[in-house]
């Protein structure tokens, strides 16, 4: 390996973990405000509903050993506590090791409130478990190409699965991205109605995700090359944030590119290093490293190839324990032309219609609210909402339905309580020239409440 295009640089390691602590901690502290909807047995998805599901054999769920809120916030403030420590240096691989394994069983408890951003997370921590918290010298092992082939991947992966003409050559994709009123925030909104210049943002996204990984492995002039991917992709996320509803995403994208940064910037700005010497691993932790390493590429090449060569089985299922799962079709083929809103009617008394969604003893509205971004109390819900729409998620909506029924009866809007609850989702396809379908309802479940009078 040549040191040039593996090393990381200490300090440059220790800005990416003070960063990607951070975020953690971050990520645990707004997760916290849904902790009982999103991850109890009051909440949206009990234990019940993932005793059956076909994963809950591979992967290991430790939030899953207790059903109160009190225990999963207990989980959450260890987390938060080796996330302090992280920050901070302290404990070593054990810290991040437990960090890792609590992250993977968060993630594993709610599949449904995830986005590609959570998925980094996890890849991050998995590389950085075999890499020392507080570094001497420069790190140079399998590890170290680990964590930087990963983070290149991600980019490399979604532009070779962006195959759709809306990215090239017709470079519509950012402007069919930004009408989706569901996940657009009140910039992207704007900005999806200046069609020229979307047309150029979609090439300049399409170009970064072909070239700039390719430039963070560049043999010559190194440093210069990953300065400009750096502040490529740096630019492109921070649109990416000011435009989409995208929790955390762009956050830990732009710390995935902290060990890619060269020296010369630490030696400009003056923080200094005191030992040039490279530091390696272990063997057995280089092999593991290895051994990874060629699982990941494997996984990002057979998604690739279209799954022309499946991976076998048990090695499949060793991904998913350990959740080195790659999946990196953001916006591909090409972004969801869908947009649409909830409506949940529930029925009282001897049959007054009330909304069970927000919850409100009136009819619920069936027009587009005005700013349907804003009718999600978190990204998290947002993510789940929409999961919940697809039929793969069709499982899930009983249980949505039942957490509908004791939301409404605990506002105490009223003494009668909730007798049924119907979910429906309102759909209208985006087209060009700021065109859409008229809307189409589907009615998705329909149950009644349990325990009415």
């Amino acid at each position: 390996m040549r040191r040039s295009l593996f090393a990381i640089d200490p300090r440059s390691f220790v800005a990416y973990r003070a960063a990607l602590g951070a975020i953690v901690l971050l990520d645990l502290l707004s997760r916290s405000a849904t902790l009982a909807d999103h991850y109890s047995d009051a909440g949206v998805l009990p234990r019940a509903a993932l005793a059956d599901r076909p994963f809950a054999a591979y992967r290991f769920c430790l939030h899953a050993w207790g059903g109160s809120a009190a225990f999963e916030g207990l989980l959450f403030v260890c987390a938060a506590a080796l996330s302090v420590a992280f920050i901070a240096g302290r404990g070593g691989r054990v810290t991040t090791a437990l960090l890792w394994v609590l992250t993977v069983s968060l993630h594993n408890r709610n599949a449904m409130v995830l986005n590609k951003g959570d998925q980094i997370f996890r890849l991050l921590l998995f590389w950085t478990m075999f890499l020392p918290l507080r570094p001497k010298g420069p790190l140079l092992s399998m590890a170290t190409a680990g964590l930087l082939v990963q983070a290149a991947l991600a980019w490399l992966t979604s532009a070779a699965l962006k195959t759709g003409h809306e990215w090239f050559p017709d470079g519509t994709a950012t402007y069919f991205a930004l009408q989706m009123n569901h996940g657009t925030t009140a910039f992207g909104h704007r900005l999806g109605h200046m069609f020229a210049l979307t047309r150029v943002l979609t090439y300049g996204v399409y170009f970064v995700e072909w070239g700039a990984p390719l430039l963070l492995f560049s043999p010559v002039r190194t440093t210069a090359a990953r300065l400009v991917a750096i502040t490529l992709l740096a630019a492109m996320h921070v649109g990416f944030g000011l435009s989409l509803r995208l929790g955390f995403f762009p956050e830990i994208s732009i710390c995935s590119l902290l060990p890619f940064v060269p020296s010369i910037v630490w030696d400009r700005i003056g923080v200094l290093c005191s030992d040039r010497r490279p530091r390696g691993l272990a063997p057995w932790p280089n092999a593991i490293a290895t051994a990874a390493l060629a699982l990941v590429v494997s996984l990002d090449a057979v998604a690739v190839s279209g799954e022309r060569w499946p991976i076998p089985g048990a090695i499949e299922r060793l991904a998913n324990l350990l959740r080195l799962d790659q999946s990196w079709a953001m916006f591909a083929p090409y972004p969801d032309k869908r947009t649409g809103w909830f409506v949940v009617r529930g029925h009282i008394g001897a049959g007054r219609l009330v909304d069970a969604y927000h919850p409100s003893l009136e009819p619920p509205p069936l027009d587009e609210p005005a700013n349907l971004s804003g009718t999600f109390p978190s990204t998290r819900w947002l993510y789940y909402m929409t999961n919940l729409s697809k039929p793969e998620y069709a499982w899930a909506r009983p249980w949505f339905a039942a957490f509908a029924c004791r939301r409404f009866d605990a506002t105490h809007l009223t003494r009668e309580r909730l007798r049924d609850v119907e979910l429906s989702f309102f759909l209208r396809w985006t087209l060009l020239d700021y065109e859409r379908t008229p809307a189409e309802e589907d009615v998705l479940w329909q149950q009644p409440c349990k325990d009415t009078d």
